[in-house]
Parts: structure tokens; C-alpha cells; sequence
């Protein structure tokens, strides 16, 4: 990587630094989701939302008034790497979105790393991966018989139906 570069002098060490910071900056991943990073006093050093470039945010709070940057910098540089809770805008929109980080301590370059999702994009997901786990399940089952007449479902731990062959009316069993 870039610090072996700089270890072997084909780089040096500042320049392997810009292009890492360059590199962290750019990446998105997900649904636009992104990297950002901080030195240990919590200047943003690598984060691509323009205002935040550069400046302390130690005491920046969410719209709940949690101080989670310093939160976030509790967590990297007590534990080394784990995960914390907030609000936060995504890029370019105005209302903030429950986001869970993840953050660690980059020791060799004394950065605090880190990167999130949003909870509503996790929700989504699973919401999806449900539908299609429903779907196969309503086949599987469909495809079962136990005599000629016989067929089975599923119920949630509220008696709605999670599963149930496409062709049968389960109104009728009352």
C-alpha cells in the first residue's frame, strides 16, 4: 500500500498521505455512501461534504444534540474500532436519517477512519430480502401436498399469514 511506498522511498510519506486522504475523499459505495476521516483533534481531514473540510468538529451534534463526533472519537481511540449511533443528513438532502458508523483508529498515521449507512437503506434491504424469502417459501409450500386436499401456511408469532400457497383462499378454514 501507499505506507509501504513511502517505507521503500518510491513516495514520500506526505505524499502517500495526500493520495490515501485523495482516494478516502472519492470513494462511494453502497448507496452513495462514503469514507471520511479525522486526526485525532477531530478535523475533518478527508470528508467530502465541502463545508466540513478542514475544520475541528469535536462539537459538532446531531439534531438530537448528541455530541457523536466526539463519540466517535471515544470509540476509536479507546476501543481501536466500533460503532456509533446518530442523525446525519445525507449528502445533499436537508433532513437528517438514523446513520450507524463505524469508525477505527488508523494508529500507523494517527487517523480516526470511519464510514456508515443509513438505518432506512438497511430497512429497505431487509424489506426486500423478506419479500423474496415470502416468495419462495409461498412456492415451496404451494409444491408440498399432504393428501389430495391438503396443503400448509405460516403464521407470524401474531397469527397474520407469512406464507401460504398462491391458490388457496385460508378464509375458507375459518
Amino acid at each position: 500500500g501507499l505506507r509501504a511506498s513511502a517505507g521503500r522511498g518510491e513516495v514520500t510519506a506526505d505524499q502517500a498521505r495526500a493520495s490515501a486522504l485523495a482516494y478516502l475523499t472519492s470513494v462511494r459505495f453502497a448507496n452513495s455512501d462514503y469514507f471520511f476521516t479525522f486526526d485525532r483533534d477531530m478535523t475533518a481531514i478527508a470528508h467530502p461534504d465541502a463545508a466540513l473540510q478542514g475544520r475541528n468538529q469535536i462539537a459538532l451534534r446531531d439534531a438530537d444534540g448528541q455530541e457523536f463526533v466526539r463519540e466517535l472519537r471515544e470509540v476509536a481511540l479507546g476501543e481501536g474500532s466500533g460503532y456509533v449511533d446518530y442523525l446525519w443528513n445525507r449528502l445533499g438532502e436537508e433532513e437528517p436519517s438514523a446513520k450507524l458508523a463505524y469508525v477505527f483508529h488508523y494508529e500507523a498515521w494517527d487517523w480516526i477512519i470511519g464510514t456508515g449507512v443509513y438505518v432506512d437503506d438497511i430497512d429497505a434491504e431487509v424489506a426486500q430480502r423478506m419479500d423474496v424469502v415470502r416468495t419462495l417459501l409461498a412456492r415451496t409450500l404451494g409444491d408440498i401436498q399432504f393428501s389430495g386436499t391438503g396443503f400448509s401456511f405460516i403464521l407470524d408469532s401474531e397469527g397474520q399469514v407469512v406464507a401460504a400457497p398462491a391458490d388457496r383462499d385460508l378464509n375458507a378454514i375459518g
